[in-house]
């Protein structure tokens, strides 16, 4: 069941926040929160887990879904969503009690680091910037991770890739985040063609604390009638934002 899968893959969910759409020149760019010279950041690859309380909730949450209607299931599914908490729904949650316990739960969400990753940005002769260096250090092995293949206009504050422009939009966090409240840009690339369509996103954000720089990078394919994935990845990599600062950097610098 659709609605099923949908559910269970909110658990290892680790991203919420709130984007809202602002013009190129109001979204800040992306020395704003890291340096764009070439410095070499060091960094881990991290996710959010979950409680077991939380497994707990989510399991009634699911045997109360079993019991409605097609029309109820398509509606709840259709306005959450898959890196948040579902949602107050009088149908799904008779009393409310019930749903501030599925909210604590939720709230014991733990960072846990899943290997290291090292980043470095600069631009080249037209003040285009690249990634220089952005691998994954796994048993020893250096892992490339797929935003490498991606280049940042810092003129028109946005990211470009095989599929096309990711444009930008401010960003501040809800108060479920599991990593802390945060602000930041995330450029978006939204594409639909005659049989699939294809979102994909960057995001840096920075922890209001200034402890950490995040960066997120995902893409998901899916079929354009089903919505079933074709093909996704999704990392978030946290960054100690005592590195050189990036406001020290002048984009384009060498």
């Amino acid at each position: 069941m659709k609605a099923l899968t949908f559910l269970f893959a909110a658990v290892a969910a680790s991203v919420s926040l709130v984007c809202q759409a602002a013009p190129q020149s109001e979204a800040p760019g992306l020395s704003e929160y890291i340096p764009c010279d070439g410095t070499i950041m060091k960094g881990s690859i991290v996710r959010a887990v979950v409680d077991d309380s939380f497994a707990a909730e989510q399991r009634k949450l699911v045997e109360k879904l079993r019991s409605m209607s097609p029309e109820k299931q398509k509606e709840i599914v259709g306005k959450s969503q898959a890196d948040c908490a579902m949602e107050y729904d009088a149908d799904l949650w008779p009393d409310r009690k019930d749903y501030d316990a599925y909210i604590a739960a939720w709230k014991k969400l733990r960072v846990v680091p899943s290997g290291e990753v090292v980043f470095s940005v600069k631009a080249d002769d037209d003040q285009t910037m690249s990634i220089l260096s952005l691998t994954r250090v796994q048993e020893r092995d250096l892992v490339p991770l797929t935003i490498s293949a991606l280049r940042y206009d810092p003129k028109a504050n946005v990211w470009t890739s095989n599929n096309g422009t990711l444009n930008p939009s401010s960003c501040t966090t809800s108060d479920l985040f599991a990593f802390g409240r945060q602000s930041g840009t995330e450029w978006k690339l939204e594409k639909s063609g005659d049989f699939t369509k294809v979102t994909e996103t960057v995001r840096v954000t920075r922890s209001d604390d200034n402890k950490y720089v995040y960066i997120l990078y995902s893409f998901l394919e899916q079929m354009g009638d089903t919505n079933t994935p074709i093909a996704q990845a999704a990392y978030l990599m946290r960054f100690s934002a005592d590195a050189p600062s990036a406001s020290s950097s002048k984009p384009g610098q060498k």
